[in-house]
Order: C-alpha cells, then sequence, then structure tokens
C-alpha cells in the first residue's frame, strides 16, 4: 500500500504541477496541424536517429544508389500496420495499410528512383545472383500488452524463416531490417546475414529507414536494452554477468563516415517585417554548421510551438490573431539531424484589426430529448478570412428551455438568452476552424430550435 500511495503521490503532484486540475481538456489550438509536414519531418528524423547498426560485414552498408538491381522482400517491407505496431488507432493494431504514411519500400525506391532498378517480391520468390543486394524486412506484427506473450519462442516466424532462406539461396548480400518492439531471438540465423539492422517500429515514415540504409544520414543509434543470447536468458539486464549477443548500449556506425553528432550555431533572433492583424514575415542572420553533415534548414517556433521548418533563413507567417502579442524563436538543424539551441526570443504584437468573424460564421445545432430535458450539441465555425481571438455565441430559447451544465465551453443563460464562450485555455477560434461543445438542458412539452445564432454581433448561417 505504501509503494501504491507513492505512486499516486508522484503522479498527483506532477498533475498540480501541470495545473491539469485546472485546465483538464487539451489546448486544441494547433490540432489542425497534426500529421503535416513539419511533424512528418520531425518523425521521419527520430525515425532515422533510432536505427540501430547491429551487424555489417564487409561494409556492405551503406547501399550505393545506383546502379545495378535491389531485390526487397518480407511481410514487412510493405505494410504500414506492421510498422506501427499495436496501440495504433486500435488497441492491438493491425497488419495492412491502417495509417497513412511511407513503408520502407517506398523510402527504398524513392531513395534510389530512376537510378536503379528495385524489385519486391513479399515471399522472396524470383531472386537471382543478378541482384546486387537483397533487402529483408521482417520481424513480429502488431500485438499489445498480453496479446504479445510468446512464451514458446521469440524467433522468427516460419514465414520470415522461409524469406530469408530464398534470398541467402541466391548467393547475394542479405541485409536484415528487423521490425520489432523488443529484441528477437536471432543468433541462430544473424551469422546468415551480412548487415542486420534494428528498425523498431518507424510508424508512418519508413522513410527513415532508407535514409541510412542509403548512407543520406549514418546510423547513431544505440541498444536501448541488452539484446540476448536466446530467450532462455530472459531477464537479461546489464551487468548481471551474462553474455548477450549485443551489449546495452551498442550500435555500429559508417566506417569512414564518423557521426556528426555536433549542433550548428545558433541562429541570430528573428527580426519581423510587414506585420499586419493576421501575419508577419520573420526574418534571422544564418546559422553555420559546424560537424561536417552540412546545414538543412531551421525549425521556427511561436509561443514555443514549431510552426515551420523552412531551409532558408526567413519564414512567413499566418493565421495569427489581431493585437495579440507572440515571441518567436529559431533553431538549426543539420543533415544528420541535430539541432541548436533555440535563438533568443522576438516578442511583436500584431496590428489591430476586425476582431469579428471576417463577416461569415456557421452553426450546427441539434438536440437529443427525452421527457423533461434534452443534451444540445453546438459546432460553431468560424468561414470567415480573420481569426476571433475571444468568440461569443449567443441565442435565445422560446418555450422555456434552461441549460442546467455544459462541456467544451462555458454556457450562461439569463432568462431566455443563452451564450457560449471559450474556455479560458482556448477563447479563440481560428479561420476556418470549427469548435464543438454540448450541454444539458431542461425543457417543457416541447423543444423548438433557436431561431437565430450570433457571434459576436454576427448572425450565423445554420447547417
Amino acid at each position: 500500500m505504501a509503494r501504491i500511495d507513492d505512486a499516486n503521490r508522484r503522479i498527483l503532484t506532477k498533475k498540480f504541477e501541470l495545473g491539469l486540475f485546472e485546465h483538464p481538456y487539451a489546448d486544441r489550438t494547433y490540432a489542425s496541424t497534426i500529421g503535416s509536414a513539419a511533424h512528418r519531418a520531425l518523425a521521419r528524423e527520430a525515425v532515422r536517429k533510432s536505427q540501430v547498426l547491429l551487424k555489417n560485414a564487409g561494409g556492405v552498408l551503406p547501399l550505393a544508389k545506383s546502379g545495378g538491381k535491389l531485390f526487397v522482400a518480407g511481410k514487412s517491407a510493405d505494410d504500414l500496420g506492421n510498422q506501427s505496431g499495436g496501440w495504433t488507432l486500435t488497441w492491438q493494431g493491425a497488419s495492412g495499410n491502417t495509417v497513412p504514411g511511407t513503408s520502407i519500400l517506398q523510402g527504398i525506391r524513392t531513395a534510389v528512383g530512376s537510378n536503379a532498378t528495385v524489385t519486391y517480391q513479399r515471399d522472396g520468390t524470383g531472386i537471382d545472383s543478378s541482384y546486387r543486394a537483397a533487402i529483408a524486412v521482417v520481424g513480429e506484427t502488431p500485438y499489445a500488452e498480453g496479446e504479445g506473450d510468446r512464451p514458446g519462442s521469440m524467433s522468427l516466424d516460419a514465414t520470415d524463416l522461409a524469406t530469408l532462406s530464398r534470398l541467402r539461396a541466391s548467393g547475394v548480400p542479405v541485409i536484415v531490417v528487423l521490425v520489432s518492439g523488443r529484441p528477437l531471438d536471432v543468433a541462430a540465423e544473424l551469422p546468415n546475414w551480412n548487415a542486420l539492422v534494428a528498425a523498431w517500429l518507424p510508424g508512418s515514415e519508413g522513410a527513415g529507414v532508407a535514409d541510412v540504409l542509403f548512407g543520406d544520414y549514418a546510423p547513431t543509434g544505440k541498444l536501448p536494452v541488452t539484446w540476448m543470447q536466446s530467450a532462455g536468458q530472459q531477464p537479461i539486464n546489464d551487468g548481471d554477468g551474462k553474455t548477450p549477443l549485443f551489449p546495452y548500449g551498442f550500435g555500429l556506425t559508417y566506417a569512414g563516415t564518423p557521426a556528426d553528432t555536433t549542433a550548428p550555431s545558433v541562429p541570430g533572433a528573428p527580426v519581423a517585417a510587414a506585420v499586419t492583424a493576421t501575419g508577419l514575415t520573420l526574418s534571422w542572420s544564418a546559422a553555420t554548421d559546424t560537424g561536417g553533415s552540412g546545414l538543412a534548414g531551421y525549425d521556427v517556433y511561436r509561443d514555443g510551438t514549431l510552426i515551420g521548418s523552412p531551409t532558408a533563413a526567413s519564414y512567413a507567417v499566418t493565421g495569427l490573431s489581431p493585437a495579440t502579442r507572440y515571441e518567436f524563436s529559431v533553431a538549426a538543424r543539420d543533415a544528420a539531424g541535430n539541432r541548436s539551441a533555440r535563438s533568443a526570443a522576438l516578442a511583436v504584437t500584431t496590428a489591430a484589426g476586425d476582431t469579428s468573424t471576417g463577416g461569415s460564421c456557421r452553426v450546427s445545432y441539434s438536440t437529443n430529448d427525452w421527457s423533461t430535458g434534452f443534451t444540445g450539441t453546438v459546432a460553431l465555425t468560424n468561414t470567415g478570412t480573420a481569426a476571433v481571438p475571444t468568440w461569443s455565441l449567443q441565442w435565445s430559447y422560446t418555450a422555456g428551455q434552461q441549460v442546467t451544465q455544459a462541456w467544451s465551453a462555458r454556457v450562461t443563460q439569463a432568462g431566455a438568452a443563452v451564450t457560449a464562450t471559450g474556455e479560458t485555455w482556448s477563447p479563440g477560434l481560428a479561420a476556418g476552424a470549427t469548435v464543438t461543445f454540448g450541454f444539458n438542458a431542461s425543457r417543457g412539452s416541447t423543444n423548438p430550435r433557436p431561431a437565430a445564432f450570433v457571434l459576436n454581433g454576427v448572425t450565423c448561417a445554420t447547417a
């Protein structure tokens, strides 16, 4: 009980520090940026940095992008579901194209382009000695929690072993890319492979694996766990006296290409120009590369949140609110994925402007009625061209309806007039954005729909 109390105490302390009891809901201001190009670029960087090169006999890696033919096989080569594992959209996850993204095969084909021929056959059939290398993308299928228990064996399954056998029989170098959420029992097979890369679960960004296979980035990942010689060694940990297949912290890089682990210099503080009510242009003094891989670009932050990743030392910011103070800073990144510290921050206030909806808004209103009350759901969309820094939506009831509680917005009622406003942590509404909130209310024998909805003085269209 003391351990449970201690764990709960630490959890509650952290929640108080983060203000989760005062502000329990997520700030949805940046929800529309989820899955953006900037986010995917960051995810791809995380993938390539997490690749662990465990074997590279004869320096078979990195592969050349041009000349000859490459053969790709394996059940996880062109399967985003396998790349993502469990707890992805659903509890157990699933094989197949369950999420948008780039498979490892697609990443390989994009890296090579028209400079070489890439042949893919899931089970490895059709390969012969005319290929200069075979890439086998094998490993586990998705699971979560107890569904992943494998008391009988932690080795590759029969399908993977058959695929690898066909590739080895061709006599060409075999490069194994292991897709799994944990170390697998591969010691018996390892001597038959020329190279082994632990790709873990790269999720939607299979191109990050190709970045390392073709040498655009040298592998820098190190094992975060001890890799067992066999499942019979489990549990195995660093320093417990057992001899592992690969020790904790192990990871190779490419000979003659020492990994660039040095961050670029810090760029100059940004300067704002062409400041309007809804946008501005930032520029800053360029950073310099210090580790040898070359400067790749910059990351721009607004109030601590990444909003863009330009390659040049300038960036146009849009979608701002009038008469609002923002802070901007910039970090540099190199081709190896290293990032500098952020620059000094620039504080800038946008020009005053029209704080209305830009002339248009739309409301969708629906109810679920029962004998003495109803649940109302309102979806408010700012269809104007300007952000609304603080929104307030009004409507009136004509049959004695009375709001009793609300969620995802603050809803108050005075007589027949009802007013809904944004929560304190998310009071605004960007151009094109929608906020949805709900409430419970009592009613009489009828529940007529409000005649009109007015946002900050502008009557909205209704859907």
